[in-house]
């Protein structure tokens, strides 16, 4: 929103969450004439691909509701793709409650954030709401089901990572090698007669 309360610049989430805001295979469901049986939403429709949200002043963001910043390669792709300044994370992380939930999605959100050389803004209601940096250092933070406002400057952005450059295929080519390896060693070995 700017400064008038109009909206300046909006972003449609990507990745629907499965039987919670879509419903896997409905395609088949419809056509099998059992979507009365099944008790999930309908008539969601995900955005088109990764985005980012302008500012008057400062870098863009590359938007990131809830759950999308948990996948790598979905963060990467914008990243490279649309260069933001920074990572944004906007969740509802109440449906976890008090458990493991909220701190494990936070991890998450800071290891893009490692991963990608770029600082995280995240804002999560009744979750964890921090400003990290891009080396996973948080620099100011919310805590779990703590209500309040926080004011923090935004780290500068790291030079492009490995992981920007290359992506997944250095580690398929170096768990190719391990696996090459050990089939040959395996092979190598002599049998033991008891």
């Amino acid at each position: 929103l700017n400064d008038r309360g109009e909206i300046a610049d909006a972003y449609d989430k990507v990745r629907l969450v499965p039987f919670g805001e879509q419903l896997p295979f409905s395609d088949l469901v419809d056509r099998l004439g059992i979507r009365p049986l099944v008790s999930a939403p309908a008539g969601f429709v995900a955005g088109t691909g990764p985005g980012v949200l302008t500012s008057t002043q400062g870098p863009t963001g590359l938007a990131l509701v809830c759950y999308e910043a948990i996948f790598p390669g979905f963060v990467r792709a914008g990243v490279r793709d649309l260069e933001p300044g920074y990572l944004l994370n906007v969740t509802n992380d109440a449906w976890f409650g008090s458990s493991a939930g909220p701190h494990q999605h936070f991890f998450q959100a800071r290891l893009r954030s490692v991963e990608l050389g770029l600082p995280l803004v995240r804002s999560a209601n009744t979750g964890i709401s921090a400003v990290v940096d891009g080396y996973g250092r948080v620099r100011a933070q919310l805590a779990l089901n703590t209500q309040g406002v926080f004011d923090a400057h935004l780290p500068e952005r790291l030079p492009t990572t490995v992981y920007v450059t290359v992506g997944d295929w250095l580690f398929w080519v170096i768990l190719a090698l391990v696996l090459s390896i050990s089939i040959y060693y395996q092979r190598m070995q002599k049998p033991v007669l008891a």
